[in-house]
């Protein structure tokens, strides 16, 4: 049975006197997103081209890993494990190959499902939504083999998926107008402090980051509290496809 109420409470109490330890590691990754992305923004200039590029790998190389390592957190959260900074940068070991090609390809699938209309790359987004979790549960499964699972798993439960996003819709709300009033009062701040001292690229990036590092420091509780719904989800899900699974899922 697909509970939404009983997901969010299983992801509350994973959750419960671990928040400090993942927000600290979260904040982390989202760090590390801003610094580089903000480097290669101030490196390229107005060059369209070179910016998407970099951007592109960056994407696949650093950031789609970090995106796993989080995956990583949520799931040893859930089973009460013990986790910790190497736990986030679980994808970059031996399997590294593994998940960028597999980061690549989930991606170039879900745009090409997007070309024939929006509604079958979100289908697809959701039918593929638990392939990093598998790839984490089994060692030495192929990517291939995580996309057809996944696709197994939210059979008859995309729909589910969807409508359990869908209930976030108001937190997200709140969080975008929290970051819109902070917005303009940073600009105001900001301003009146380049009028007197002056605009250089260092200080641009450096009011760029801290910028980016409080809006993002806003929006991670919420997303640590999606991202163990779905986690939840994704454990009653498998468990329920285990019993008539020719996979073994290994925790």
């Amino acid at each position: 049975m697909f509970d939404r109420v009983q997901f969010k409470n299983d992801a509350k109490a994973a959750l419960k006197g671990n928040w400090g330890k993942v927000f600290l590691l979260m904040f982390l990754c989202g760090l590390i997103n801003l610094v580089i992305s903000s480097i290669f923004e101030v490196m390229t200039g107005s060059s369209v081209v070179i910016y998407d590029l970099l951007g592109f790998l960056l994407g696949v190389f650093v950031l789609y890993p970090l995106a796993v390592g989080s995956y990583n957190i949520y799931l040893l959260v859930a089973r009460s494990k013990q986790f910790g900074l190497k736990d986030i940068f679980y994808a970059f070991g031996s399997r590294y190959t593994v998940f960028i090609t597999h980061g690549f390809m989930k991606g170039l699938k879900i745009f090409l499902w997007s070309l024939l209309l929006i509604v079958p790359g979100i289908i697809k987004s959701f039918e593929y939504m638990f392939t990093e979790r598998i790839l984490i549960d089994n060692p030495n499964m192929s990517s291939k083999e995580a996309f057809i699972k996944s696709r197994e798993m939210t059979n008859g439960h995309k729909m589910d998926l969807f409508v359990l996003g869908l209930s976030f819709v108001l937190w997200f709300f709140l969080y975008m107008i929290s970051v819109f009033f902070f917005t303009i009062i940073w600009g105001g701040i900001v301003g009146a402090f380049l009028s007197v001292s002056g605009s250089s690229i260092i200080v641009i990036l450096i009011l760029s980051v801290i910028l980016g590092s409080i809006i993002g420091a806003m929006g991670i509780p919420l997303i640590i509290y999606v991202d163990s719904t779905f986690t939840a989800a994704y454990l009653q899900m498998k468990d329920e496809d285990e019993k008539n699974s020719e996979y073994v899922f290994v925790n």
